[in-house]
């Protein structure tokens, strides 16, 4: 592997995915930001009173806890909405990056550039795990920041006087940390999902049709026939399904075992609280899999992608 290649390879991705990568998130971006300046454009006396009020708040020096918890709260709904969208594209790159390329054709075309399987299955895996998120958080920072200053030049005309502290308001609300933390559980996340990403990626390389369903259907028949022999048999417990449901979920007990309240606010929080949460769900096992679903898909692209 070279530098340009790999440069090469990541360019390719983008382009090939350019409406998931870079319209996606301006466009939602775009969206939201207008949303907010027609509320704001059009608010009535009330609304204009309330968020007067909550400016104000930034001149009383028992106030900087309740702003904190306005920028905690204002950052986890925007980031939570784009990483959301995020998740889908992600599902959706992860099942046709490497079914459309044997669809279309353009596989002999690839395969033909000095560029091996293997780099082609990282590139593909660190495109979708790592670089469609970062994409999303990027646009969701854009339009918190953006968006913030706009309200704040919008106060500052709006609400004249010298009782109002836009200013002040501005430089009380903590936006950072939230953000930070999102930034450092990319890592965490990505080897959390590292085998759900891996099956997709196997189940985009094993299709004729259908990924999705190549995808979902080994996993519901696995589930059934597990159902089918505890309750006709009578043999114990569920493991699969259990197994799958304890591994995907994120209880509010896990996160108070990791020092972060299941509430909107933000009390003693930093940002390596929800990393350390979701680290804690990575294990061998899992990681393990999923290297063996990256193998198979290898083992495929390599032997198999003419079929």
């Amino acid at each position: 592997m070279n530098y340009q290649q790999i440069k090469s390879s990541f360019q390719r991705e983008i382009w090939e995915s350019q409406k998931t990568f870079v319209w996606t998130p301006i466009v939602m971006a775009a969206l939201f930001f207008v949303l907010l300046a027609f509320e704001l454009l059009t608010a009535n006396d009330y609304q204009m009173e309330n968020i007067g009020n909550l400016i104000k708040l930034a001149q009383y020096p028992d106030a900087s806890e309740q702003l904190d918890r306005f920028g905690f709260l204002l950052v986890q709904v925007v980031m939570g909405i784009f990483l959301s969208i995020a998740g889908l594209s992600q599902l959706r790159y992860f099942l046709s990056c490497l079914f459309d390329e044997r669809r279309d054709l353009s596989i002999y075309f690839w395969r033909s550039l000095p560029v091996s399987d293997l780099q082609n299955i990282i590139v593909k895996f660190v495109t979708g795990a790592l670089v469609i998120p970062i994409t999303f958080i990027l646009a969701a920072m854009a339009l918190i920041f953006v968006g913030f200053s706009f309200f704040l030049i919008l106060m500052s005309i709006t609400l004249s006087g010298p009782d109002i502290g836009v200013w002040q308001f501005a430089s009380s609300v903590n936006l950072l940390t939230p953000i930070m933390s999102v930034f450092l559980s990319i890592i965490p996340m990505t080897l959390w999902m590292f085998p759900i990403f891996a099956w997709l990626m196997l189940a985009s390389m094993i299709a004729g049709r259908a990924p999705f369903l190549w995808a979902l259907l080994p996993i519901v028949f696995v589930m059934l026939a597990e159902v089918v022999i505890v309750k006709v048999f009578n043999s114990g417990d569920f493991f699969f399904v259990y197994a799958l449901r304890d591994y995907l979920s994120i209880s509010p007990e896990l996160l108070a075992e990791n020092g972060i309240r299941f509430t909107f606010e933000n009390d003693g929080f930093t940002p390596d609280l929800i990393p350390k949460a979701i680290m804690s769900k990575v294990g061998m096992i899992p990681l393990g899999l999923g290297a063996v679903f990256m193998g198979a898909t290898y083992w495929l692209r390599v032997n198999r992608s003419h079929e």
